[in-house]
Protein backbone atom coordinates (compact mmCIF):
# COMPACT_ATOMS: atom_id res chain seq x y z
CA UNK A 1 0.00 0.00 0.00
CA UNK A 2 2.97 2.29 0.45
CA UNK A 3 3.78 2.01 -3.26
CA UNK A 4 0.20 3.07 -4.06
CA UNK A 5 0.41 5.98 -1.61
CA UNK A 6 -2.85 4.73 -0.10
CA UNK A 7 -4.65 7.14 2.18
CA UNK A 8 -5.38 6.13 5.77
CA UNK A 9 -9.03 5.64 4.82
CA UNK A 10 -8.12 3.16 2.08
CA UNK A 11 -5.72 1.35 4.40
CA UNK A 12 -8.48 0.97 7.00
CA UNK A 13 -10.97 -0.24 4.40
CA UNK A 14 -8.57 -2.81 2.98
CA UNK A 15 -7.60 -4.03 6.45
CA UNK A 16 -11.29 -4.31 7.35
CA UNK A 17 -12.06 -6.50 4.34
CA UNK A 18 -9.24 -8.91 5.05
CA UNK A 19 -9.96 -9.03 8.78
CA UNK A 20 -13.76 -9.20 8.61
CA UNK A 21 -13.87 -11.71 5.77
CA UNK A 22 -11.11 -14.07 6.85
CA UNK A 23 -12.82 -16.92 4.97
CA UNK A 24 -12.90 -14.91 1.72
CA UNK A 25 -11.78 -17.02 -1.23
CA UNK A 26 -10.07 -14.41 -3.38
CA UNK A 27 -9.68 -16.74 -6.38
CA UNK A 28 -13.36 -17.70 -6.36
CA UNK A 29 -14.37 -14.07 -5.92
CA UNK A 30 -12.24 -13.12 -8.93
CA UNK A 31 -13.87 -15.87 -11.02
CA UNK A 32 -17.34 -14.76 -9.93
CA UNK A 33 -16.53 -11.14 -10.75
CA UNK A 34 -15.17 -12.08 -14.17
CA UNK A 35 -18.30 -14.11 -14.95
CA UNK A 36 -20.57 -11.29 -13.76
CA UNK A 37 -18.77 -8.74 -15.93
CA UNK A 38 -18.84 -11.10 -18.91
CA UNK A 39 -22.59 -11.50 -18.54
CA UNK A 40 -23.06 -7.74 -18.16
CA UNK A 41 -21.37 -7.27 -21.52
CA UNK A 42 -23.41 -10.00 -23.22
CA UNK A 43 -26.90 -9.24 -21.98
CA UNK A 44 -27.29 -5.72 -23.38
CA UNK A 45 -26.14 -6.94 -26.81
CA UNK A 46 -28.70 -9.76 -26.70
CA UNK A 47 -31.46 -7.33 -25.78
CA UNK A 48 -30.54 -5.06 -28.70
CA UNK A 49 -30.47 -8.00 -31.07
CA UNK A 50 -33.85 -9.10 -29.80
CA UNK A 51 -35.30 -5.64 -30.45
CA UNK A 52 -33.78 -5.65 -33.96
CA UNK A 53 -35.32 -9.04 -34.65
CA UNK A 54 -38.70 -7.87 -33.44
CA UNK A 55 -38.58 -4.76 -35.60
CA UNK A 56 -37.59 -6.62 -38.75
CA UNK A 57 -39.52 -9.84 -37.99
CA UNK A 58 -36.40 -12.02 -37.94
Amino acid sequence: MDAWHASPEWREAIAFVFEAFADLDVDQDAKDSKEYLRKQGVLPAEKKRSLFRRLFKR
